[in-house]
């Protein structure tokens, strides 16, 4: 059970995945390479490749291989085996290499979306081609018994680089295209040791000296005796220089998983990524097309084996002339454009994801990196800062505007609380005096220009009235709180409700420059009789309930607003109330309240819903059609004040 435990952690699907990709991938270029017809041999490049992109399982697929093809060739054992161990450090070499090299820069798996990951990777691939000539030398030697480098070494350290670029970059291009995650160190690389305690310096100079001291004597041509010592010399060294200890990547990408397979990654396509894929297009394309041209050109005059050398030697130079210059062009382009275009955007997006004073001095500082620029990226830059300067002045004085509605808000507040307590809500207050009274008023805005009141004017009298102020708002309620005042000021014993409309109309156009008017109906109930003496300035006829008969409404002709015209005289009027009569008093508030489909509320809709509450509290009745009114708008506009009240004459008994 536990050693199923460890295969599963260790050998589940996806590893199983990378090492037979790795050996269809090795096996079909080797396959390739027997049938060219010259000697180009790709199949050199793909252990570097395979062994930098998928590690140490890639290099147990290209072994496979290896060992296979071998083995069938018929080759003895023991170079078998050294053929292995060859496969094996210049597989992993490029592996180590990459994760303990330039990771404080960029700690990610090869993925070519900078120019520095560019360079490092050619840095690799060359450093490990000239490990894979020195080696293959040594083994060529066991088979030939001449150990020297000549142009044969030459031709495949050409071999190596050209292919370990065209195949490396085309294929991490292609396989971050696809979404094929990159094998990266697991486990935080090497595990605690002694390694980790060696300055990494060390190693550099294991692998250095490796690669060329040994160069530099087999061009001294050692004997028997002193090419066996340098060849142990040399494997030591450069498996000691494989311990190096190596870091974890960064995988930050999105990351999905298909199936039980390959896990994916998303693939951004940047702008410097577009260019650097560009030029391994166009370096692919060079390569194949001198690599064609060289090989029609020569094939007449060459031997097969100066036709192989001198095809990949115009290959390789003619990549490599592509390569060097496009690199230089791509560290240009990202200075210059791709790296500040990246930094002002990553900038404005968290300008715009983030709050304003959190992101607006990070935004600020990078726009003024790029501002001195002479081109478009300073322009853009300065145009950005300037931007970030005008939103800053702009969210101040919409700071500064806020707390000035701030302010209005709350006076507003205390406007209304006012305005409220000014309109009576002590209903009980007079149902000792024979009635039962009860209002509503539900402003427009905060607060507005309506009024209901209700007061005794002695023992059996009591004083009623609804008022509509033209307007809305502060204005209306200022005014409505003087209509008020002067209505229950000139309300006195014996005075008729025209003589006090008279009065007040007197006092309200006296400096009223601004030409604001009141509707209002006063009316007086004389408690011992019923009787109901009134006057009307202006306003909606108000609705009689009496027992057993329909509402109707008591129109008579209205006299002049409030506030119109000085010296206008009102008519008085009259009508009897019995025990159990109701008398609604409302603004217009009530009965022009509208919708968007249904038009008006209208008279006849309140008359409906009085006589459908004429047996309700008056309370109750007061709520009833208030609500009935609200859900008639629904969601429209409440464009006027609502007002009502209503009065039941119960009478002494």
């Amino acid at each position: 059970m536990v050693g199923h435990i460890r295969y599963r952690e260790y050998l589940g699907r996806r590893e199983l995945t990378i090492i037979a990709l790795a050996f269809i991938a090795t096996a079909l270029t080797n396959y390739i390479s027997l049938h060219l017809p010259i000697e180009l041999e790709p199949y050199l490049a793909l252990c570097p490749v395979i062994g930098l992109l998928f590690g140490p399982l890639g290099i147990i697929g290209v072994n496979a291989v290896s060992f296979i093809y071998n083995t069938w060739m018929g080759y003895p054992f023991d170079l078998v085996i050294l053929d292995l161990l060859n496969v094996f450090m210049v597989s992993y070499l490029p592996y180590r290499l990459w994760y303990s090299i330039g990771m404080e820069k960029d700690d990610r798996p090869p993925v070519f979306d900078s120019v520095f990951n560019v360079t490092k990777f050619m840095f690799v691939m060359v450093v490990t081609s000239l490990v894979y000539t020195l080696l293959y030398n040594i083994l060529y030697t066991f088979l030939e018994g001449n150990m020297v480098l000549d142009l044969e070494d030459l031709a495949r350290f050409l071999k190596v680089v050209s292919f370990s670029f065209l195949f490396g970059m085309s294929a991490a291009l292609a396989l971050k295209y696809l979404g094929v995650r990159f094998e990266t160190p697991r486990f935080g690389g090497t595990p605690e040791g002694f390694r980790t305690g060696i300055n990494r310096h060390w190693f550099d100079v294991l692998l250095y000296t490796g690669a060329i001291v040994p160069a530099l004597l087999m061009c001294t041509r050692p004997g028997e005796e002193d090419f066996l010592v340098l060849a142990v010399i040399e494997y030591g060294m450069l498996l000691a220089s494989l311990l190096r200890p190596v870091r974890p990547a960064r995988t930050d990408e999105k990351i999905t998983v298909v199936g039980r397979g390959l896990r994916i990654n998303k693939f951004d396509r940047n702008l410097i990524e577009r260019f650097i894929a560009m030029f391994v297009i166009i370096g692919l394309i060079i390569c194949v097309g001198v690599g064609f041209t060289s090989y029609y050109v020569f094939y007449d005059t060459l031997s097969a084996d100066d036709l192989s050398r001198n095809v990949v030697l115009y290959m390789s130079v003619a990549l490599l002339a592509f390569f060097i210059p496009s690199v230089l062009i791509l560290w240009y382009i990202e200075n210059r454009v791709t790296e500040p275009v990246e930094a002002i955007s990553h900038a404005s997006r968290n300008f715009v994801s983030c709050d304003y004073e959190e992101s607006a001095s990070d935004f600020a500082a990078v726009c003024a990196r790029f501002s001195g620029t002479k081109n478009e990226i300073g322009e853009l830059a300065r145009s950005l800062s300037k931007m970030n300067d005008d939103m800053g002045e702009y969210i101040e004085d919409i700071r500064n505007l806020n707390s000035q509605q701030e302010k209005y808000r709350a006076e507003l507040g205390v406007a209304k609380n006012i305005q409220e307590s000014f309109i009576p809500k002590n209903f009980d207050s007079v149902e000792d005096m024979g009635v039962k009274v009860h209002g509503a008023m539900r402003a427009a805005k905060y607060v507005g220009g309506d009024l209901y009141d209700f007061f005794p004017i002695d023992s059996d009298h009591l004083a009623v009235t609804v008022a509509d102020v033209s307007g809305k708002g502060v204005p209306a309620a200022l005014f409505m709180a003087i209509t008020k005042s002067l209505m229950e000021g000139n309300s006195k014993s014996g005075v008729c409700p025209d003589e006090i409309l008279t009065n007040v109309n007197t006092s309200v156009c006296r400096n009223n420059d601004e030409g604001m008017f009141v509707t209002a109906w006063f009316g007086i109930l004389e408690i011992s009789t019923g009787r109901l003496t009134f006057a009307n300035a202006g306003h909606n006829p108000p609705v009689v309930v009496r027992k057993g008969e329909k509402p109707e409404f008591v129109r008579t002709k209205p006299g002049m607003v409030l506030g119109g015209i000085d010296g206008v005289r009102y008519k008085p009027f009259e009508i009897a109330l019995a025990p159990g009569d109701r008398l609604i008093l409302y603004t217009d508030g009530v009965t022009e309240a509208n919708n968007d489909y249904h038009g008006f509320y209208g008279e006849e809709r309140l008359a409906a819903k009085a006589a459908e509450l004429r047996d309700a509290d008056v309370a109750a009745e007061v709520q009833s059609i208030v609500d009935d009114v609200l859900g008639f708008t629904g969601d429209s506009e409440q464009f006027d004040d609502i007002t009502l009240f209503v009065l039941e004459y119960t009478g002494l008994e």
